[in-house]
Order: C-alpha cells, then structure tokens, then sequence
C-alpha cells in the first residue's frame, strides 16, 4: 500500500464527510454570509475536503510508519524506504537476497578429460546456474583445487563429478535432491543431476518478516520465556519462517509423561521449527540392536531373519520424520550412490517405527548397560526384518554368532529367574554350555558385539541441529531440557482443472505449480486456520489471467503423519484443517506444518466449451 495515496478510492468517505462538514464550519465562522451549498459546495468545497482527506490520510500513514506497534498489525503499511528507517531504531537492517547453492552430479560418457568454464549455464526450476570458477573433469584424481572428484562409473564406460553451481537469480530455489538439469555443450556429458537439495538461497526479507524479527530482537533475551526462546531461534537461522514453544502444561508435550501415572513432569519444552527448507531424503551411517528371529513358513521349512533395530534418536533431533530403508552394507562400497540404492530395492523397508520402553528394551539388548540406553536414548527405533540369506556373508557368519549369543544370554535369564522350575533352569543351562561350545568356549561379550553398523535412509528436515546447539550454547543459560524439533508433517496434495481458451499456449501451467506449492508451504495455520481454496484460487487466478477459468471446487488432500508411524487421511473442497484428536500425541494445529512439492500438485487443461 504505502504512504502515498495513489488512488481516491483508498481513501475512507467518512474521513471525507467530516473533513467536507469542518470546512463549512471554518467558513461559516470567517463569513457567515457566503453560502456553503450550492455551486460552492459542488465546485470547491467537495473537491477540496476530497484532496485535503488525502493529504491527511498519508501524514496519518506516516505517522503511523514510525510505531513499531502500528507496522506489526499492517506491515504493508509503508514502502520499504520507511519500514526500513523505522527498523533502524532497533539496529536493525532488512536481509538481502541471496542466491541457492546445489551440488551437481555430472555424468560423462566417454573417459576423456573436460574443461567446464565459468560461465557454463545449467538451468533448472526456472533459473540459470553457473559453476563460478573454472574446472576441469578427469577420470582420475588431480592436485589442484580445480580439478572436481571423480568416481568410475559402474559400467567401466566414463565417470562420474561433483560440480557446485550457484543460481545467477537471488532467491530461494526448490531443487530437490535428484532433480534434473538441462545440458550446457559439454563434450560427453551426459547427465546433471542434483546430488542434494538446493540451499543458501534467501528471498529478500519482506515487510511482515523485518516486523517479525524487530519485535522479536526486543523481547527478553532470557532462554526461560517463549520470546527469548524466538529470539534465540530466528537470530541464529535467518531462514526460520515459524516458531512453535510447548511447555509444561501444554498437552502436546508428550515427552513429559513417560511414567507410570502418565502425569507431566516440569523441566522440559518442546521448540517446533520451520524454516524455509523442504523436507528431503538424508542417508546416515548409525548404530542397530539386533536378533534373529526363525519364521514358521510351513510345517517343514521356516525362515530365519535377521531383525535390526535401527537407532536414529539423534538424528530425530534434527528433525527425521521417518525411515524409508535400511541397509547393512554401504552404497558406496557396491559402487553405487545412495538414489540408486532405494531405485534398485536394495535398502530394506522398516515395518515399524516403535518407542521402546524400558521393559521391552531387553528383547534387543540383552545387558541392563543396553536396556538402559535403550530407555533413555531410544526415542524412536525403526525395525526392519533382513532374510540371512539376502546379508553379505560376512553378515551371515556375523548373525549367526549373534544368533547363539542371544541365546545364550535367554538362556541365563531363565536360569537366574526366582519363577522357573528347576527342569527350566537345567535346561536353560544345557543351552548356555552348547552355545558357549559352538562360540568355542571363550567370553561371549567379547566375542560379539549387540551392535552392527547400518545405514538407514531418513526423511528428514535438514538445518535443525544449528538451532539445537543454538540453545544449548552455555551462555543461553536454558533453564529446562530444549528439544528442537520439526513440525509434525501434513503431506498436502493438490488437483486443479483449468478451462482455457483458443490454444492454451497463454496458461503457464509451472508457474501455476510453483504459486500453489508456495501458497501451501507459506501457510502458518492455527486452530481457526488451515490451507485454504479460496487462498490457492487467488493465486492461480494471479498467474492464468484471462487466458483460463480456475474450475471449483479444488480437490484437497492431506497426510498426517502422527509419531506413532500412523497416517491420517484429511481432504476438504474448501479448506484443509489439522483434526483434533491427537494432542496426546504432541500432533495439533500448533506444532503441525502443511507441506507440497510440485510433484504434488496436479494440473488438468480443458478446453472451455
């Protein structure tokens, strides 16, 4: 809007009545004689009280442009000019644009050497990326910071670079991992590829952002209240667009009533962070309790499974939602990269995500050392059953091992138990000294380890673990345990129908795509507020103009993803709503986030008849 009034429009016919009703008054009393209605009215009392309203409606906007208060409830208020000198009162300055960072996966087709310039153009989510400096590609290694990793192809034909490319537009770009770029005339390249997520890239802070962050710079800075703990937040990761403070008292605390009473105990606060990132698939080297466990198949033939319980709590605190796969043998050493590992099925699919108590920690671990890490550490463990015969054989002799280990150990509990028989205890016996005789008689503990290294693929929101440290610095002084974590995720489709005129050439049906997935990955919902029709119909409407009709009503749909592994199936024509239900779970519309990817979003053209 800003101060000036540029139409007359903008301006409130009341304020013109009573401005038109002064200057007759002020008339009156200099001549009474002169005649205020009539021709004097319609030629220059109207006119003037119209201007003269003007002019008081931007000294009142300007007025106003100065109150921190006034801009927090409009921050359209004033143009930037004057949102940005108001600011400066605090020491504050508007954050620039800055551009997206990727990293490229180049893929030649020939083993001869490359010379990339620097201003090489690869294009990709509607911008140019250059590499910035020169380098060169070789199939083998070289000495000098130019020249880019290489990895031989698995096909022996070629090979494979890493090449970081910067956006030439500022701005945040979507570029998930995996997402293809177009080809530049490089000899013998084949493909481009993003190996990771674009990051780095920053829109230009808006008017409602800078107001944000003002009245969060001057609250206390003390980590024992909501604000200080905002503050905290947003000053160390300019990128955070909300955040969320859950304490003692809050029904979404669940962390806090892990007893037997189920009654929340002080000391600890939830704080659910979203920033300008997307969620995107994240590969981990981690640790994983194991057993093997023999399937029934039929009276004759049973099947024994290795089942890891993969450990990822740590990676939970910087935000994972969930694990997709699961390996015991790492991408790289079969010469393939994580993305074609889950392409080919190798990575396992975990059939649960589980809490583990205490009391069900020693089906995994079988010393108290491990049951208790289990039951302090193990927020969440995915399990994932691996057929012996699928493991490499060095992992087949390994889960064999392990296989009397256990039972060695089973057998031990039973033996030391005050409820067994005295058969049940000689029995248990007979199976520790043949299992101690097939380990060949030396200490088991050191002969195995519980453990085995996994690799588990998570889908996970990146940038969390920079605003865990952040109040965990000593000089925060946090006075309770601060988890930081993602908001609950709610997965949002999109399907539009949109009616065209003459060829449909004039409909832009990817910038339509990017409006729609910025309009759901914008929204700050609350209890009375979600993703709403009426908001994505204004924004494709922005976008199509007169060339196409938007049909109603949209088809919404949404995926919440509750802890407990569960999904819940949520669609409306008119607005999208976080149910309620699930507070004991940690899940309402205060720490749940709507996302989309274009991939998403579905865009059906029709012709208008």
């Amino acid at each position: 809007m800003g101060i000036e009034v540029t139409s007359l429009r903008e301006i409130d016919p009341g304020l013109v009545l009573s401005t038109e009703k002064l200057l007759r008054a002020l008339i009156a009393a200099y001549s009474p004689d002169v005649d205020t209605n009539g021709a004097l009215a319609q030629l220059l009392l109207r006119p003037h009280a119209l201007l003269y309203s003007a002019t008081r409606t931007e000294v009142d906007r300007l007025r106003r442009s100065s109150s921190l208060y006034a801009l927090m409830r409009d921050p359209a208020l004033a143009s930037t000019e004057v949102v940005d000198a108001a600011m400066s009162n605090f020491a504050l300055q508007r954050r620039q644009a800055t551009p997206a960072t990727c990293v490229l996966t180049l893929t030649f087709a020939s083993t001869a050497t490359v010379i990339i310039p620097a201003d090489t153009v690869f294009t990709a989510a509607g911008r140019d990326w250059k590499p910035g400096s020169q380098y060169v590609a070789m199939d083998s290694p070289g000495d000098l910071d130019t020249m880019l990793v290489f990895a031989a192809h698995p096909s022996g034909a070629g090979y494979w670079v890493q090449l970081p490319v910067v956006a030439t537009t500022a701005g945040t770009a979507d570029v998930p991992a995996g997402t293809r770029f177009s080809l530049p005339e490089i000899k013998g390249l084949y493909s481009a590829v993003a190996a990771s997520p674009a990051s780095g890239g920053r829109d230009l802070e808006t008017n409602e952002e800078l107001v944000a962050r003002a009245v969060a710079s001057i609250s206390p800075t003390s980590a024992a209240t909501r604000e200080g703990v905002e503050r905290i937040i947003r000053q160390a990761d300019p990128s955070v667009l909300a955040v969320r403070v859950i304490g003692f008292g809050d029904v979404e605390l669940a962390r806090s009533r892990h007893n037997m009473f189920s009654i929340s105990t002080p000391g600890m606060a939830d704080i659910y962070v979203r920033t300008t990132r997307s969620p995107h698939i994240e590969l981990l080297k981690t640790r994983g309790f194991t057993r093997v466990t023999r399937e029934q198949l039929s009276p004759e033939r049973t099947m024994d499974y290795l089942d890891v319980r993969v450990e990822v709590t740590g990676h939970l605190r910087s935000g994972a939602y969930e694990v997709i796969g699961v390996m015991l043998t790492s991408p790289d050493s079969l010469g393939i990269s994580a993305a074609e590992a889950l392409e080919q099925d190798l990575a396992v699919v975990p059939h649960t995500h589980e809490r583990v108590p205490a009391a069900d920690a020693l089906a995994f671990a079988p010393t108290a050392a491990d049951a208790a890490f289990s039951a302090v550490q193990g927020t969440v463990y995915a399990t994932a059953a691996i057929p012996l015969h699928s493991l490499p054989q060095d992992r087949q002799t390994d889960a064999h091992r392990f296989s009397l280990w256990q039972t060695y150990w089973k057998a031990w509990y039973v033996q030391q138990s005050d409820t067994t028989t005295e058969d049940e205890k000689n029995a248990a016996y007979s199976q520790m000294v043949s299992a101690m005789q097939a380990l060949g008689g030396s200490s088991v503990s050191s002969e195995f380890s519980a453990e085995f290294e996994a690799w588990a693929w998570v889908v996970t929101m990146p940038g969390l673990t920079v605003l865990q440290n952040a109040v965990l610095r000593p000089e925060v002084k946090a006075p309770v345990d601060y988890l930081v974590r993602a908001f609950n995720p709610c997965f949002v489709s999109v399907g539009l129908k949109l009616l065209y005129y003459g060829s449909g050439a004039g409909v832009d049906t990817d910038e339509v795509i990017r409006e729609v997935t910025a309009v759901i990955n914008s929204t700050e919902h609350t209890a009375t507020r979600g993703v709403r029709a009426a908001d994505i119909a204004a924004a494709v409407s922005k976008v199509i103009g007169t060339s196409a009709v938007l049909e109603m009503p949209i088809s919404l749909r949404g995926r919440l993803r509750l802890p407990t592994d569960d999904v819940v199936e949520i669609s409306s024509g008119t607005e999208l709503r976080v149910p309620g239900g699930y507070e004991a779970l940690g899940v309402s519309p205060r720490t749940t986030a709507f996302y989309a990817t274009a991939a998403d979003v579905a865009v059906e053209l029709e012709a208008a008849t």
